[in-house]
Parts: C-alpha cells; structure tokens; sequence
C-alpha cells in the first residue's frame, strides 16, 4: 500500500479534527486515532529531512523499513530532528496504543497500567509542573482517576503533534 506523505500545512489544519476525536470519542478511538495522527507526522518529518527521492517514498513506505512508528520515533531522535523529551513522548504514547490496540478486551484511562503510562508523559508537565509546596490533593475517586489520565494523554498528545507540526513547518527541503 503506497502512502503519501501529508504535508505540515494539512495536518496544522487538521488538528482540530483530532481535538475533536481526543475529546468527544471513547478511550480506545482516543489512543489509536492519535498514535494514527503523530504516524503521519513523524512520516512527515522523515519525508522532509531526507532527499527528495523514489528510493525515500519506498523506504517511508516499505512495511519492514520506515513504516514502524517507533523505528520512526527513533530515527528522528537520532537524525536530530526531534529532541529528548519529545522522543520519550512519542515512545510512550506509542506503549499506551500498543497497551490499548493489541488487548483481546477493551482498555480505557482508567485502568493502573495506561493510567501510569500517562503519568509518565513528560508533555502535560511542561503545562502543568509539579510544586514541591503544593498541598497533597485527597486520592482521586475512580470518575477523577480516568479523567486526569486521559487529560494528561490529551494534552500531551496535542504537545506532541503541535511541536512535531511546527517543526516540519520550519524544514526547509534542500
């Protein structure tokens, strides 16, 4: 199946239809719909920090090449494109789609392991950094529990996609 690379103007424009998707659909649409929209993306960025070639398309799109989202993650990283906290971002967002797409019953935000997995995500910490002064909050009940992961994925996922966004938008293809 041959894919073609969607340019940072299109997926700038389509991030609120992802805002949609990370707002108003269930858990599992949430997780795999956005790992689908950070893919393309990181397709994108690859596509324009390589030189403009057939043998680029056949390699973005052979399925035991750079196809992989984490193979993408990682070739990013160590090409320079994207920096540490933006790889560790993408590496674990891609755990929780592979927790949520690859269980034989159905996962949301509320269950301890993706839960965790969004705590680990250094994206909403940017936004929201801890205090040392703060006042312990009471334990969440299992309603809060869910919201807050998902809210820490939602805001990290859009952290991710902007920053990758803007970053294609600044690569200048040579």
């Amino acid at each position: 199946m041959t894919k073609t690379t969607i340019p940072p103007e299109q997926l700038s424009a389509e991030v609120q239809a992802l805002c949609n998707v990370l707002n108003d659909s269930p858990d599992v649409a949430c997780v795999v719909v956005s790992a689908a929209f950070l893919n393309s993306a990181m397709r994108m960025l690859l596509d324009k920090s390589f030189v403009r070639s057939e043998k680029v398309n056949s390699l973005l799109n052979s399925p035991t090449a750079l196809r992989s989202y984490a193979v993408r993650n990682d070739l990013l990283y160590s090409l320079g494109v994207i920096d540490d906290w933006l790889h560790s971002d993408l590496e674990t967002l891609g755990k929780i789609r592979n927790e949520v797409a690859h269980s034989h019953i159905e996962l949301s935000f509320g269950e301890p392991k993706i839960s965790d997995l969004c705590s680990e995500l250094l994206g909403w910490k940017q936004v929201f950094p801890s205090k040392e002064d703060r006042e312990p909050s009471p334990a969440p009940d299992s309603k809060q529990f869910l919201t807050v992961a998902r809210n820490k994925f939602i805001l990290s996922v859009l952290l991710v996609a902007n920053r990758l966004i803007m970053r294609g938008l600044s690569l200048q293809r040579e």
